[in-house]
């Protein structure tokens, strides 16, 4: 729990030095060269923080085997289905 709170803190001092920097002004390119790295400067922190997590990560809890293969049947079921053709409706008025 000590280091998630680490984590915590990290993202919240990037985040906030970050959200105290002046707003881009329409059509100032300067902004984008600004920020640019900043995701990478927090994935760079967080693996400072906890180095052997990524190969730590098991997924959520209770989501394995015969569960998550149906959690992912059903999500690909999802895009397979067709919708159903719309219906129309035409009113004619007047001859």
């Amino acid at each position: 729990m000590g280091r998630m709170a680490a984590v915590v803190v990290v993202v919240a001092v990037i985040l906030g030095a970050w959200a105290g920097s002046s707003p881009a002004e329409p059509g100032d390119n300067q902004a984008v060269g600004q920020q640019f790295g900043d995701a990478v400067a927090v994935a760079k922190a967080v693996q400072i923080v906890r180095p052997e997590q990524p190969r730590k990560e098991t997924g959520p809890p209770g989501i394995a085997g015969k569960n998550a293969d149906a959690a992912m049947e059903k999500y690909y079921e999802s895009f397979r289905k067709t919708a159903p053709a719309p219906s129309t409706v035409n009113i004619s008025i007047g001859r």
